[in-house]
């Protein structure tokens, strides 16, 4: 059950689709079912009426098509819509065509197209700003992991920097159980040579 009505140029339906409890949005004139809300909430626009849910959302929004899809979000004070959009396993986030984020899904890689801010606006001088929460010297600003998930690198609070430690006691504090070389500095122009500990 459900309407039906036509213009001079196109015919669309609402209907309640027999044994499926979903409300259809049909468009006659390219035979296709433009949009579909069914029983449980879930709203498809595109995507002929089925739903790919892997992680099971309920209720979902899913916007399919044979292409690129998009979601303008177009505040009309502003003159340049911001839009998220999929395009061949990439996701998108742009200012108008600025890219400001890109998602690779099948290498989990993440691009960023402008100034990043973690803690605090991002400064237009200054590609990567950290903030940390407070002055507690015991907080991280950065702490890198190797594969085997063994702390690396810890740059603290109050600035100090420790490899091999989390606990950096000095500007720079170096602690490794290795017994060879552990800290080299050399130089590869004019008078070429280096030092180590």
């Amino acid at each position: 059950s459900g309407f039906r009505w036509k213009t001079p140029s196109s015919e669309f339906s609402w209907y309640s689709a027999g044994g499926t409890n979903n409300m259809n949005l049909y468009d006659y004139t390219a035979s296709a079912i433009r949009m579909t809300i069914d029983s449980s909430g879930n709203v498809g626009v595109g995507n002929a009426g089925t739903f790919d849910n892997p992680n099971s959302y309920s209720p979902v929004i899913e916007i399919a098509a044979a292409g690129p899809v998009g979601l303008i979000l177009n505040d009309t004070r502003d003159a340049n819509p911001m839009s998220i959009s999929n395009e061949g396993a990439v996701m998108h986030l742009r200012y108008n065509t600025t890219s400001l984020l890109s998602l690779e899904g099948a290498t989990a890689k993440a691009t960023f197209g402008g100034n990043v801010g973690i803690g605090v606006t991002a400064d237009v001088a200054v590609r990567t700003f950290i903030k940390g929460s407070d002055s507690g010297t015991n907080n991280f600003q950065i702490l890198t992991r190797n594969s085997n998930d063994e702390n690396v690198l810890a740059v603290r609070n109050d600035g100090n920097v420790g490899i091999g430690t989390t606990s950096p006691d000095f500007a720079l504090d170096i602690e490794v159980v290795d017994a060879g070389v552990q800290l080299q500095i050399g130089r590869t122009n004019t008078n070429v040579g280096s030092a180590w500990m």
